[in-house]
């Protein structure tokens, strides 16, 4: 069935007891516009002494990096392969910049039609909101909210609470001692969160084919 749609698939192995070291190789020499990556939660010391293999490959893998969790639904139906994207939760924050991601949960969205979409766009700290362009879409809407605490612990109780299907971010890497102790905002919200979660580069250069496979 997916060889009809137009898509070709490989199956690529190698020998090596390092699957990071391996997979970043063979992303050197064949970039793609999107890695597709199953996780497991991680939490506490177990995350510090043995870190996500898929949070460490997705420092090599380019521009966006979709990850699913064990046992999340996700948001294709696996008998139909229809989308389900009605709720799209868009954390935002001065920096990164948070455009990059907006865009590409817009690039999704725009695959699903006319169906009605929701994109929340979240603001963890005080301070302005972050300035991102939203532009009006069909049967799209947006909303805007501001919770005050911790950015990992807002972002991860907004999932548990309003059920989205997707979660987009944008995403800098790691910065400074304590981040390389817990891992980066997008890593750890990786850890804890229940749906699927599109990390996407501040650079964002592959949006352009997204978009296009899109329509």
């Amino acid at each position: 069935a997916v060889a009809g749609l137009g898509v070709d698939i490989e199956k690529v192995q190698t020998a090596g007891a390092d699957p990071v070291a391996h997979t970043a190789e063979f992303l050197r020499r064949h970039p793609p516009d999107v890695i597709v990556m199953a996780t497991h939660p991680r939490d506490g010391l177990a995350a510090w002494r043995q870190p996500s293999v898929a949070a460490a490959i997705s420092q090599h893998a380019g521009e966006i990096a979709l990850f699913v969790p064990e046992g999340a639904a996700g948001f294709v139906a696996p008998d139909t392969g229809v989308l389900d994207l009605r709720r799209i939760l868009v954390p935002v924050d001065h920096e990164p910049a948070p455009q990059p991601a907006v865009d590409a949960a817009m690039a999704l969205a725009g695959i699903v039609g006319d169906d009605p979409v929701t994109f929340r766009l979240l603001h963890a700290g005080a301070g302005p909101f972050p300035v991102v362009s939203t532009p009006e879409h069909g049967n799209w809407s947006w909303e805007r909210q501001t919770e005050l605490g911790d950015a990992v612990d807002r972002l991860t109780g907004a999932i548990g609470t309003w059920q989205p299907q997707l979660v987009v971010m944008t995403t800098a890497g790691r910065h400074g001692f304590m981040d390389a102790v817990r891992g980066s905002t997008t890593e750890r919200v990786i850890r804890e969160a229940r749906c699927p979660l599109l990390a996407v580069s501040v650079s964002a250069r592959a949006l352009p084919r997204l978009r296009g496979a899109g329509r």
